[in-house]
């Protein structure tokens, strides 16, 4: 196993080199006529992808608003909840036969993607209950109305969830805090030995507002040591760019696919669940004990292994919510969904190609989510504070969707838990109205301060 290890560094350290090398060979191609002639070609060739993509989403919308053309909301809701219980009706014993041979995952998944298809469902796949149970669940645009409403009032709805954000940065106590880090700091704070210190609760959110205060005066390639109160295990961050808060690495844990396969393992391992994932993560979060799947009947070791990888994954948190004001929102509604069985955190973090920003439907864990963000808070009023990054096109465009969409989702959730039909635009717009803010604040101070907040 040595032995495989030490060429498994080599080979690594190899096509490291190699990577570099054609990184070098391509800038300085790009700077040639021949390299400008390619890219102006890719460019082309992307434009007129994107451009026959465009038309193509263009015309389904065009074909469903003629084909539900006179009809109303409730018509076009019944008429699709049959078209799902005849898909239900035709796919179940389909299914059950598959599951009688014993068809390996991949062939199961592969007979579902056929089946979606020929049924016309919006998705059809596999949703894990918990470690030893997994159910098929099938959607035929349940959503519409929803996704409608949130994307045609986006400005208003995303300028909220960055509002909510800046609040809780701005408040006294938690300014308090970020200059009580300020003297941590100042007296060798930081370290392995000697990690800067925040408080649980609103220390979640003073943590925030120093690294964002302080990321400008970090060296690159310099590690921060950090701990929350309570909690008793500290996480570690290293700098990359001079300022970037988008080039923060949290150690000891990947980027997000690689985070949704960590934790795949860390469930498998301990035969526990996505919500008791959450609930670990909100135990960091409130400086509490890790729940029993993570302590019970483990050695010392192993709970100390446990509890490094749940400060480093709540760290990251911590970091995206540095980085966006509206990531301490998202964080809230990750841990509502998750929680309340309608979002897996493999689908939350992975899963989506990387042709396509890769990540999953967690708005931050999209690639270059941190300079699209940006940009998105920028087109919606709300501008974060100046730093060296700058945003492009794609990036802010995919996370836009990526927003109006996580946010769809959890209002979408939230009308279901109270029992609040949402097939007309009025009665999802009567819900932002009069409901929206007051559930969003008590979800992010359930799982920032206290789980069982009622108000």
């Amino acid at each position: 196993q040595k032995i495989l290890a030490r060429l498994k560094k080599v080979g690594s350290k190899v096509v490291g080199a190699v990577k570099r090398g054609a990184g070098r060979v391509m800038h300085a191609l790009g700077n040639t006529k021949v390299g400008q002639v390619v890219k102006r070609g890719y460019e082309t060739v992307r434009n007129t992808v994107n451009k026959g993509k465009a038309r193509v989403e263009q015309w389904e919308r065009d074909r469903e608003a003629k084909k539900n053309a006179g009809k109303t909301p409730e018509q076009i809701a019944k008429e699709k909840q049959d078209k799902l219980q005849k898909a239900v009706n035709g796919i179940r014993p389909k299914v059950e036969a598959l599951l009688r041979w014993g068809v390996p995952k991949a062939v199961l998944k592969g007979a579902l993607a056929t089946m979606r298809l020929g049924y016309g469902l919006t998705s059809l796949g596999l949703q894990a209950e918990d470690s030893k149970r997994t159910q098929i669940m099938a959607k035929v645009n349940p959503e519409d109305v929803v996704s409608q409403v949130v994307e045609a009032d986006h400005v208003t709805i995303l300028s909220l969830v960055h509002q909510l954000g800046q609040e809780v940065l701005k408040d006294p106590e938690v300014q308090k805090m970020i200059a009580d880090a300020e003297k941590q700091k100042k007296a060798g704070g930081g370290t392995e030995d000697n990690p800067l210190v925040f408080g649980p609760g609103a220390g979640n959110y003073a943590a925030m507002g120093y690294l964002r205060k302080h990321v400008s005066t970090r060296s690159p390639g310099s590690v921060e040591h950090i701990e929350t109160a309570g909690f008793g295990t500290s996480s570690r961050e290293q700098q990359g760019r001079y300022g970037r808060l988008g080039s923060i690495k949290v150690l000891d844990v990947g980027r997000y696919p690689e985070i949704a396969q960590q934790i795949a393992t860390l469930k498998s391992a301990t035969g526990s669940s996505d919500q008791q994932i959450i609930l670990s993560l909100a135990a960091v979060s409130q400086g509490k004990p890790l729940p029993g799947p993570f302590t019970k009947g483990k050695t010392p070791e192993q709970v100390e292994e446990y509890k490094s990888t749940f400060a480093a994954l709540h760290r990251l948190l911590v970091v995206e919510g540095a980085r966006n004001d509206s990531a301490i929102s998202y964080n809230a509604m990750l841990a509502d969904m998750v929680g309340n069985n309608k979002l897996s955190l493999d689908t939350a973090f992975s899963g989506i190609p990387e042709s396509e920003r890769g990540g999953g439907s967690y708005p931050p864990s999209q690639v270059g989510a941190s300079p699209g963000g940006r940009g998105v808070a920028k087109q919606i009023g709300h501008p974060l504070p100046e730093t060296v990054e700058t945003t492009n096109k794609c990036d802010r465009e995919e996370q836009l969707q990526r927003q109006i969409d996580f946010v769809s989702d959890w209002i979408r959730m939230k009308m279901e838990t109270a029992h609040i039909k949402f097939e007309t635009e009025d009665a999802v717009r009567d819900y932002i109205k009069k409901n929206f803010e007051r559930d969003l604040r008590l979800s992010i101070k359930r799982f920032y301060v206290n789980s069982s907040a009622k108000k």
